[in-house]
């Protein structure tokens, strides 16, 4: 099964994306997603702003976009989990179903 993963890509940033599997398997510990995205961080405008997340398309005009872009295992420094918030968000904008997941505690981000 697939899941929604945040990359901390070594000379990228931030990248989230979809996390599949091809049939071939790929060099060890090499990640590959679909529909990835750079995760950017507006800053706020004032000191009440907090600020915000911003989602830009990662090679949206290659093929591999739409089937899944292969992240080298020697540039990935974390593989982590989003936050709730992030991952409905993604899942808003760039997954089929556009599924958003109920909250299940309290927002740790002020607005994505």
């Amino acid at each position: 099964m697939s899941r929604i993963v945040v990359l901390m890509v070594s000379g990228v940033g931030p990248v989230c994306g979809l996390e599949v599997f091809p049939e071939v398997p790929s060099e060890e510990g090499d990640v590959v997603l679909q529909r990835p995205v750079m995760v950017g961080i507006v800053p706020g405008r004032t000191a009440q702003d907090k600020g915000q997340l911003g989602f830009n398309p990662y090679l949206e005009f290659t093929n591999e976009f739409e089937s899944g872009i292969t992240f080298v295992a020697n540039n990935i420094l974390h593989v982590l989990t989003p936050l709730s918030e992030v991952e409905n968000a993604y899942r808003a904008h760039y997954t089929d179903s556009g599924l958003v997941l109920p909250p299940t505690g309290g927002s740790k981000l002020h607005r994505v």
